[in-house]
């Protein structure tokens, strides 16, 4: 695993971002993904359903409301219901934080469900956003687990591939892309909010190799060092910081009474 810094970024095309609508009755959007051309499926995370968009006149509707889009009323850790959202082989697949749960439902050429969601693996807690690699399998940032897991092609069940709760590796992982080029296909580009409401670190970027040689000449990351380490260490530079400002004061102060002396 290992992360870089591009300093000389050209941008070949530039952008303009445009709004495109708004919608009053959302309240925390969140995963979004292509449906067609011209619409694209959003999730409402707090709400518990699906926006479906048009992206040239900015009309929408709530085209899905699933009961497992919603978080627990009771008993959960968290009040994170649907998060991130795709769509493959003519269904849309969603993660449910609170509950750790991903689900799937058969869909329609214009987002309308056909029959029963169900839940295709119910064994990654707090998952957040995923991503399909080219082979079927489901690559899952479980971000405040601080985790990546993997659900297999054929298998029902995930396994965690990377990370840990107690590692700051992966601390806050978000989301996840696969490459795109003829190099990186296997690589898997992940992106970390760097657990910044527990470490203080701040995002950062990484890919992590799964087949082929990538990365030679980059800076290596720690892999794996517990947090404990990490902790420890800062509680060893907050009292060096403190015995530095005491030391200070006190050579203030002598001097201070030197001079009135």
């Amino acid at each position: 695993m290992t992360t870089f810094t591009h300093t000389n970024i050209r941008i070949l095309t530039p952008a303009t971002v445009t709004k495109l609508t708004d919608i009053p009755s959302a309240d925390f959007l969140n995963g979004m993904t292509t449906l067609d051309d011209t619409h694209i499926l959003v999730a409402d995370i707090y709400n518990g359903w699906v926006y479906k968009i048009c992206t040239t006149t900015g009309a929408y509707s709530i085209i899905l409301n699933d009961p497992k889009m919603k978080y627990p009323l009771t008993g959960a850790s968290t009040n994170l219901g649907i998060n991130g959202l795709k769509i493959s082989d003519s269904h849309l697949y969603w993660t449910n934080t609170a509950i750790g749960i991903l689900n799937r439902i058969q869909i329609r050429s214009d987002g309308s469900a056909i029959g029963e969601s169900e839940v295709y693996t119910d064994n990654v807690p707090k998952a957040d956003d995923f991503v399909f690699k080219g082979d079927g399998s489901i690559w899952v940032a479980q971000n405040q687990m601080d985790e990546l897991g993997v659900v297999g092609v054929g298998e029902t069940s995930a396994r965690v591939v990377a990370g840990s709760n107690v590692w700051t590796v992966l601390a806050g992982v978000t989301a996840g892309h696969f490459g795109r080029g003829v190099g990186d296909k296997e690589v898997l580009y992940l992106a970390t909010s760097g657990g910044e409401f527990f470490f203080g670190r701040g995002g950062r970027m990484f890919e992590d190799i799964f087949g082929g040689e990538r990365g030679k000449g980059r800076r290596e990351v720690e892999e794996n060092v517990p947090f404990e380490k990490h902790f420890l260490a800062g509680e060893k530079e907050k009292e060096k910081e403190k015995e530095k400002k005491k030391k200070y004061r006190i050579e203030k102060g002598n001097e201070n009474e030197h001079k009135k002396a």
